[in-house]
């Protein structure tokens, strides 16, 4: 299996797409063009560029490109809360 990343979709956008499921591919729903973010991006970075576009999570990429992992909104705002109480 190539794992290489061409497109995301989530169960939640799968509630929205129109038509009988049984007959559809993952590529006739999946966002072509995801979000994606270096490992290095900073979480309020993140969280900006997340809420300017609307995305709820992001692909999560090396230098190199190559998936790391996937990060959600929820994600970072629970870090990002953590590091503010810290700073208190």
């Amino acid at each position: 299996m190539n794992l290489a990343n061409v497109g995301t979709r989530t169960v939640r956008d799968l509630g929205t797409v129109p038509g009988n499921l049984h007959c559809r591919t993952v590529a006739d729903v999946m966002t072509v063009t995801p979000l994606t973010l270096l490992e290095n991006t900073g979480v309020a970075e993140a969280i900006e560029c997340m809420s300017q576009m609307g995305a709820r999570r992001a692909l999560v990429v090396n230098d190199a490109g190559r998936l790391s992992g996937i990060v959600s909104i929820d994600d970072l705002l629970r870090t990002h809360s953590d590091s503010t109480e810290i700073l208190r």
